[in-house]
């Protein structure tokens, strides 16, 4: 079965929250997300207006090292057999002279 080794990397970025505003308050903030690079907060006093906060910048994605390397079955991400039969082929050993003489002896004189 074929294997893939699959990489994690993080990316950062940041959101500023409005003075006044305790995320961590239930009493104040009922809940909050991030979604497509904004911050969602949803108050508890349902006069107040929801707010959306957009990032700070970009996130930034360093490759130099993975935060986490696993190897998974290739078939679990979309690799097919079919794939790995190149592979297979060259795993077979060649043959050699003598199996290639015993054979042709074999088909050609009878037993």
């Amino acid at each position: 079965m074929a294997k893939i080794v699959r990489a994690k990397y993080s990316a950062y970025t940041s959101f500023k929250i409005p003075k006044g505003i305790n995320l961590e308050n239930k009493t104040q903030v009922r809940w909050w997300a991030i979604k497509h690079l904004t911050l969602f907060i949803h108050f508890v006093d349902e006069t107040r207006e929801d707010m959306e906060i957009e990032a700070e910048y970009e996130p930034e994605l360093d490759c130099k090292y993975a935060d986490e390397e696993t190897i998974e079955k290739a078939c679990e991400y979309g690799y097919t057999d079919s794939e790995d039969d190149d592979d297979e082929d060259e795993d077979e050993e060649a043959p050699t002279a003598k199996s290639i003489i015993a054979s042709i002896i074999a088909n050609v004189v009878p037993t």
